[in-house]
This record gives C-alpha cells, sequence and structure tokens, in this order.
C-alpha cells in the first residue's frame, strides 16, 4: 500500500517519535518524524525539494502535485492537470521551475517564480512562453528549462500568448493592447492599438504573416 502522507524526517535528533536506530560500529544514528504532512487523496509516488530549499513537490496517484512549505509544513499549492496519477516530479536548478510525469502519457512544465495567466509551446518545441503577474513575459528554454529572456512592455496584465507557426514571432494580447514580437531581436515589432477594450485572445494565421485577436 502506497502512503497518502509525506513525512520529513530529522537525522540528528535522539527523541523517539517514530524512531530508527542505526548501530555502525560505536556510531549510533537516530531518525525521528518530525512532519508529517497530509492532503492527497492517493498514493504519493515521488517527492523532491528545491534547490533553495524553500518547497517540498509532492506526486501523487490523485493526479495532482502539492506544494508544501519546506519551514511550516503548509501546502501552498496544488498543480491540478494531469488526467492520471503523477508519478515523478523534479526542480529546475533555479528552483522557478517544476517538471511532472505522470501515467497519462504527458510531461508538464509548471512556472513556480511567477502566476501565469497563458502558457503556450513554439511549434518548434523548442521554448515555452509564460506570462508573469508583472506583465511580463518569460521565454524558457525547454532543453535546459533555464528562462532565456524576459519580454517587457505591457502596461497591464498580459492574457494571452501564441507563437507563429514558424516559431520566428510571438503576440501577446493584453489588457492594454497587442503586441506582435520579433523572437531573433527579442524586440517588439509592432503594436496593435485598434481595440477600445481589453484583448483577450490573438491567433496567426498558417502564413504567419496574419494576426487576429479580439
Amino acid at each position: 500500500m502506497v502512503s497518502r502522507s509525506t513525512r520529513s524526517f530529522n537525522s540528528n535528533d535522539n527523541r523517539t517519535s517514530d524512531e530508527s536506530h542505526h548501530q555502525a560500529g560505536s556510531s549510533k544514528h537516530t531518525t525521528r518524524n518530525v512532519q508529517t504532512l497530509e492532503g492527497h487523496s492517493g498514493g504519493v509516488n515521488s517527492v523532491a525539494f528545491s534547490p533553495n530549499s524553500r518547497l517540498l513537490a509532492s506526486a501523487s496517484s490523485d493526479g495532482t502535485v502539492r506544494l508544501w512549505d519546506s519551514a511550516t509544513g503548509q501546502c501552498r499549492k496544488t498543480l491540478q492537470g494531469h488526467r492520471d496519477g503523477v508519478y515523478s516530479v523534479a526542480f529546475s536548478p533555479d528552483s522557478c521551475l517544476l517538471a511532472s510525469a505522470s501515467h497519462d502519457g504527458t510531461m508538464k512544465l509548471w512556472d513556480l517564480g511567477h502566476e501565469s495567466n497563458s502558457v503556450a509551446f513554439s511549434p518548434d518545441a523548442r521554448l515555452l512562453a509564460s506570462t508573469t503577474a508583472d506583465c511580463a513575459i518569460k521565454l524558457w528554454d525547454l532543453m535546459t528549462g533555464q528562462c532565456q529572456r524576459t519580454l517587457t512592455g505591457h502596461r497591464a496584465l498580459v492574457s494571452a500568448v501564441v507563437f507563429s507557426p514558424d516559431s520566428q514571432l510571438l503576440a501577446s494580447a493584453s489588457y492594454d493592447r497587442t503586441v506582435n514580437w520579433d523572437l531573433t531581436t527579442a524586440q517588439c515589432r509592432q503594436t496593435l492599438e485598434s481595440h477600445s477594450g481589453w484583448v483577450h485572445s490573438v491567433a496567426f494565421a498558417p502564413d504567419s504573416i496574419i494576426l487576429t485577436n479580439f
């Protein structure tokens, strides 16, 4: 039976609570359960600490990933999106991304550094674009898991992002305006300001030339 809880242990404490004693010569090591994290409705299949030691991620058969505050033991966020059990999780070296692998046949990459309203994969499978709460767009290298560029210029929340079919352009819809980015130079190529209200979505035509938005 797989446990539905996650436990943290301290190997340098002599107090007796779920203790395990290991004798190696004259040296005795004591392991104590310092915290039990409960919340999953299915078995816990994998756990991982973030490199900055602030978070503990747990993958469960209930199809979710939970992010725990390693200092307080509180669940800070539940990541939902997989259609089947999650069996593995891993953090990026900068602790900003979390990868999760599931029995639904998919792997998801979660942006933990910023709240994101929209994400999009480039058609050539090299980049992932994600929006942030501070009105910016981050471009992630899917091979390394590192943030390659940060696009700034919007004055309001970015509601949607989409790559052109040739992966050379990125269009972003915002509550202030729509911007067309040239990914070769990371510069704003064109700003479309004809809308009187918020722009909620954008889409490229198959030829990568025509851009529609609403």
